[in-house]
């Protein structure tokens, strides 16, 4: 669950950017007259990355929810876990762990879900 959205976030990346903000919105079009118009803002993700270029941190907010998403690295720059907290940060709501085959490919993402009380799911 969180590796595609940090790959697909992660390639958003710029030569020396530290953050991103990515706004959506749903267009809609009047047929008489033809009009272009936005609606309001569907919903909208926040990106920081560090020096190397590294997605660490995305914030996701809509009209109905709010939350973070913190990447974590080993020492050797591989993601190794993700954790999805609340708004306010002080709830972990979720929290994936990611295994490596020896190619230094991820093999396995293990989702810890709160709802769950942080059991196991593959």
């Amino acid at each position: 669950m969180f590796l595609h959205e940090y790959e697909n976030f992660n390639s958003q990346y710029e030569n020396g950017i530290k953050s991103i903000t990515l706004i959506s919105s749903r267009p809609r079009i009047i047929a008489y007259p033809v009009l272009g118009i936005q609606e309001r803002n569907k919903h909208s993700n926040k990106l920081f990355f560090d020096k190397k270029g590294r997605l660490t941190q995305s914030i996701y907010w809509s009209m109905n929810t709010k939350y973070k998403i913190l990447y974590i690295f080993s020492p050797l720059g591989k993601l190794i876990s993700a954790l999805k907290l609340d708004w306010q940060g002080d709830i972990v709501k979720e929290i994936s762990e990611f295994r490596y085959d020896k190619a230094g490919r991820i093999q396995i993402e293990r989702i810890h879900s709160n709802s769950d009380s942080f059991g196991y799911c593959e």
